[in-house]
């Protein structure tokens, strides 16, 4: 088994930005891709599902176009830095 993770101190980042996540929308993330698998990533994955109901009170609008949805678009941005 070869070498894996985000190491250090990513994995400090990581971690803090999973609970800022966790506290802003009340649902765990989840880090997927291949910095799960190899040292050799380009970017970490993480990803949240949300209920129905709680997309819904966040106004994020038609999920198949979220690139129209100035708040999706704002908060993408921001927690993407």
């Amino acid at each position: 088994m070869g070498k894996h993770g985000v190491g250090m101190p990513e994995a400090i980042y990581l971690d803090q930005f999973g609970r800022l996540v966790r506290d802003t929308f009340g649902a765990m993330p989840y880090q997927v891709g291949s910095s799960l698998d190899t040292t050799a990533w380009r970017d970490v994955d993480v990803r949240l599902i949300l209920s129905d109901e709680a997309y819904a009170a966040w106004g994020f609008g038609d999920p198949e176009r979220t690139d129209w949805n100035a708040r999706w678009v704002a908060l993408t941005l921001a927690f993407s830095i």
